[in-house]
């Protein structure tokens, strides 16, 4: 099955920040061609949820047994939280731990701690094969398409490294998602 983490928006702020009524789950069990919403994964912004608004999901390394996700806040802007759940439990977010900087805390995402300071727009992330590291690639503050790399998913993150400029694509940069067969030497995202 395929699972997506969405949002519902509310308003449109200025250029690269909005507002929500709520982020979920939808699975779909037949390729995508349907899809349902699980009704318990509701995450209202507040409580420690407004970090969690955006997520983007990351397979773990090998031996790992969680699901990781992580979370950013409504927009462009904010840093990004971890949270963990075994996978066959997404749907339940009673059962997500969340990483408070030294631990994993249970059902709490009000004790997450940014795991990569902001500004964190349309994140995605990985296990690299090639680097025996995470990678996550997202657009900074300047909107260029920026790459980090950590031996684990909650880090420590290295520093910005800047994989594109804005300045080197006319009319700016958005999103860049890894692609979920990219791996080992070679990247490839949109």
């Amino acid at each position: 099955s395929q699972l997506v983490n969405f949002m519902s928006i509310r308003t449109w702020d200025n250029p690269g920040s909005w507002s929500t009524n709520y982020s979920a789950l939808a699975v779909s069990n037949d390729n995508g061609e349907n899809w349902a919403v699980y009704p318990g994964s509701l995450r209202q912004p507040s409580g420690g949820n407004e970090n969690f608004q955006m997520g983007a999901f990351l397979k773990p390394g090998p031996g790992d047994p969680y699901l990781y996700s992580f979370g950013t806040p409504n927009g462009r802007s904010g840093a990004a939280f971890m949270s963990r759940v075994n996978p066959a439990q997404a749907p339940d977010l009673s059962k997500y731990e969340y990483w408070n900087g030294s631990n994993w805390a249970p059902g709490n995402p009000g004790a997450a701690v940014p795991v990569i300071p902001g500004p964190v727009g349309e994140m995605s992330a990985q296990y690299n094969t090639y680097l025996k590291q995470y990678l996550a690639l997202y657009c900074n503050g300047a909107n260029d398409v920026v790459a980090r790399t950590a031996p684990a998913p909650q880090g420590p993150w290295g520093p910005e490294q800047v994989l594109v400029t804005s300045n080197e694509i006319p009319g700016g940069i958005y999103a860049p998602y890894l692609h979920p067969w990219s791996t080992g030497k070679e990247l490839y995202y949109n």
